[in-house]
């Protein structure tokens, strides 16, 4: 039995696709804001929405720079929080996203992510501006684990071992077709 008082939330249409036409697939117009999630992608809030990584390993992928969220398209458009609180800060209070197997996405805080891409094998990489590390974020479990950095500065170049290794304002994270990361 549905309650007939309830306003009915219409959403809006796709765009047809017409060569010129500019349409919006995610968001809503002219407002900077966190709406809690759960809402399909072109109702919901975005506060400078970073990137957003289409791949055929896993489903579309929205890094919220102030928001401080990596959120993910579910295949109805709904919107679902993978990595991030409602706090700024980096990583679990215990810091036990540093070691394998890590944890729930939504206990990690971050402050600004900036990418995010998919392994082929359906795990995601997650850069962030001021956490200075990427961490991985696996859907069949929900768990995120640093996969590489310490905090701001730089070390270690020219192959080698990246665990440990420092490095400022992680941008952007491209993969070759050998799984070698690159970064800026």
């Amino acid at each position: 039995d549905s309650d007939s008082s309830a306003p009915k939330v219409e959403i809006p249409e796709d765009c047809t696709p017409v060569s010129g036409t500019i349409c919006t697939w995610a968001g809503t117009p002219g407002v900077a804001a966190f709406d809690g999630g759960g809402n399909h992608r072109r109702l919901s809030y975005f506060y400078w929405p970073m990137d957003v990584e289409f791949s055929p390993y896993g489903n579309p992928i929205i890094t919220d720079w102030n928001n401080h969220k990596v959120r993910l398209v579910e295949d109805d458009g709904t919107l679902t929080t993978i990595i991030g609180t409602n706090f700024i800060g980096d990583g679990d209070p215990e810091q036990a996203d540093l070691v394998e197997p890590g944890v729930p996405g939504t206990t990690v805080n971050l402050n600004h992510p900036t990418d995010a891409i998919y392994y082929p094998n359906g795990i995601l990489l997650s850069a962030g501006w001021h956490t200075f590390k990427f961490r991985t974020w696996d859907p069949a479990t929900d768990l995120v684990h640093v996969l590489w950095g310490t905090g701001p500065g730089f070390s270690g170049e020219n192959g080698e071992d990246a665990t440990g290794k420092q490095d400022s304002f992680l941008k952007s994270v491209v993969m070759d077709s050998e799984e070698n990361l690159y970064f800026i």
